[in-house]
């Protein structure tokens, strides 16, 4: 006779009576205690769930002894190894369990339900659902299916409790001699839930597992992963580098084609992405399992069909919620109380935000939330939040954690950084200030806004405006407390502005690093070769980290600095190379300072 395995009609009721059923029987040490329970009590949950049929009252004692013997004989039992505590079955003609008085066969032996199932993914979850968090990690991973426990970290993560999956997860990705292809989905669990805890470096030490591991299932997942945070990071040709040997290590995997379709997305890349889409959506096809990946076919085949309309589809899954923004950003309405400058004696400027106290608090409250939907709602009904500098610096620091995507600038950065622009201008029409310095922090969103604007303008390629916007947040702000003198260095030095880059240089005090690289670089430039060379001689002597990064064509990169960046180190001197060293190569100064390395140890 076949297991009995009917779905229940309400799978919710279902998970309660099933939970409530392993709460009762893992309480006691007498199973017999449970059985009657169940055969009293707990036969109705199931039935109410449509679990196992209704039948009168009276029959529930037979029902109750063998669903109930079902669950002990199945039941991962903490107190066994987490191994089942199984019954011994009544012969036909003992004595019935159930006490009846009646022969087994004549009583719950003869009820005519076949045997019933519960597989480990039924019960599993209920029992560590009852564990403490210190228990968590004695659980015995090996026991269980890998990709089971993953689906159980991740559902508490969802519900908010995601370091209770960490602890149930860590102890059985720790040693990576026992790791296979199974662990990629434990993996990739753990991965999102420290990125959930904000655990950068554990993060971290999980990905070199991954990327070291034997198995290449488990090593293309690592390489997926290290695809994405280089992406996320800017290493474009790191990203791919790593896409390519996650290819390599497990070809066939599903997951490569909706990484590369978005990595393509997110780089504007029309014409390959629909090139792209169409070679994975045939190669799933031809799958023995293309029916259970029909979602994934589908969306590829709107990619290839339409790659410009495919990031809206995109964002409508994966990121309904920054949707339900962009369309409250498209209906804002016009400026109507932009903020205020006050101008003190001495011609300083101070900003007045139009939102007073007391509404900025409410909306500070509604923020802290985190919940999407009430954020959006608390918007729609204030719309006079969108002349406030202070809440779209709010709403746009937020924003700026997620992966940057051309949808996202087109529809949401761009949108909220050309509203505060014209709050700005707005504002400045009605007062003269000679500076708006960041001392005072009524001031700080205003300059936050302006250098997120010119960081926008400089990765588009709109080096012009970008150099006004960066000269103007200078003039407001002499003190440069952002740094907006190295943003508006690389832009002089890709715009071949040679004189006005040495001009910034030599602007204020003589200054090591970055600075005076400019400088040495602006020098070259202008073919004032012997200050040039009197320059590198002074910056090499004051930085020497910085040649030892900007010279090698594939230098190891430094692990960055714990509190912020150290002026003169190794990760100063990366930052430099990844910003500026196009610039050296294509205007030769990087071959003449390698020529200059002899005369460099003369100068000493």
């Amino acid at each position: 006779m076949e297991p009995y395995s009917a779905p229940p009609t309400d799978p919710a009721a279902f998970d309660f009576a099933l939970s409530l059923a392993t709460r009762i029987a893992l309480s006691h040490d007498d199973p017999n205690k449970f059985l009657d329970w169940l055969r009293q009590y707990g036969l109705e949950f199931f039935i109410k769930a449509e679990a196992i049929p209704a039948i009168p009252k009276e029959d529930w004692p037979a029902l109750g002894s063998v669903l109930g013997r079902a669950i002990l004989n199945h039941l991962p039992d903490p107190r066994n190894d987490f191994k089942p505590r199984k019954l011994p079955e009544p012969g036909r003609n003992d004595p019935c369990p159930c006490g009846s008085g009646r022969k087994f066969k004549q009583c719950c032996g003869g009820v005519g339900m076949p045997p019933m199932d519960f597989p480990a993914e039924l019960l599993l979850p209920h029992v560590l659902r009852l564990l403490s968090k210190k228990d968590l990690p004695a659980v015995p991973h090996r026991r269980f299916n890998p990709e089971l426990l993953a689906a159980v970290a991740r559902d508490w993560a969802e519900k908010g409790e995601a370091d209770r999956g960490r602890l149930l997860l860590e102890p059985m990705l720790a040693d990576s001699r026992h790791l296979d292809g199974r662990h990629a989905e434990p993996f990739d669990a753990l991965m999102d839930i420290y990125l959930t805890l904000d655990k950068p470096r554990k993060r971290k030490e999980l990905l070199a597992v991954g990327l070291a591991a034997a198995d290449p299932v488990l090593r293309s997942a690592a390489r997926q992963r290290q695809a994405v945070m280089l992406q996320d990071a800017g290493d474009l040709a790191g990203a791919w580098e790593a896409f390519h040997a996650a290819m390599l290590d497990n070809p066939d995997d599903p997951s490569l084609a909706a990484l590369e379709v978005s990595m393509l997305q997110g780089m504007d890349e029309s014409e390959r992405l629909r090139e792209r889409a169409r070679f994975w959506a045939a190669k799933l096809r031809r799958r023995e399992d293309a029916e259970e990946l029909g979602d994934m076919i589908a969306m590829l085949e709107n990619a290839a069909a339409d790659p410009d309309s495919f990031a809206e589809r995109f964002m409508n899954v994966s990121m309904p919620d920054m949707v339900a923004l962009a369309g409250l950003l498209a209906g804002m309405p016009a400026v109507a109380n932009p903020p205020r400058i006050e101008v003190l004696d001495d011609g300083v400027g101070v900003v007045h935000d139009p939102m007073d106290d007391a509404a900025y608090e409410a909306w500070a409250a509604v923020l802290d939330e985190d919940d999407d939907e009430a954020i959006h709602a608390w918007l729609g009904g204030h719309p006079e939040a969108w002349d406030s500098l202070r809440v779209i610096e709010d709403l746009l620091g937020d924003i700026r954690e997620i992966e940057p995507t051309r949808w996202l600038d087109d529809h949401v950065h761009r949108p909220l950084l050309e509203r505060a622009r014209r709050l700005m201008q707005a504002a400045v029409a009605g007062a003269a200030p000679k500076t708006l310095p960041w001392g005072f922090p009524d001031n700080r969103p205003w300059h936050l806004l302006a250098f997120w604007r010119l960081e926008m303008l400089a990765t588009s390629g709109r080096n012009e405006e970008a150099i006004d916007a960066g000269k103007e947040m200078l003039a407001w702000n002499p003190g440069d407390n952002l740094g907006v003198r190295f943003t508006l260095a690389n832009l002089y030095a890709r715009s071949g502005r040679q004189a006005d880059l040495l001009a910034l240089a030599e602007s204020g005090e003589p200054e090591a690093g970055a600075m005076a690289f400019n400088r040495v670089f602006a020098l070259h430039g202008l073919d004032r070769k012997g200050d040039a060379l009197s320059a590198l001689a002074d910056a090499h002597r004051d930085s020497p980290k910085f040649l030892k990064y900007l010279l090698p064509e594939n230098p190891r990169p430094p692990k960055p600095d714990r509190f912020g960046v150290r002026l003169g180190g190794d990760y100063e001197a990366w930052l430099y190379r990844a910003s500026m060293r196009a610039a050296w190569d294509d205007s030769g100064a990087l071959a003449w300072a390698r020529a200059c390395q002899p005369a460099l140890k003369r100068l000493g």
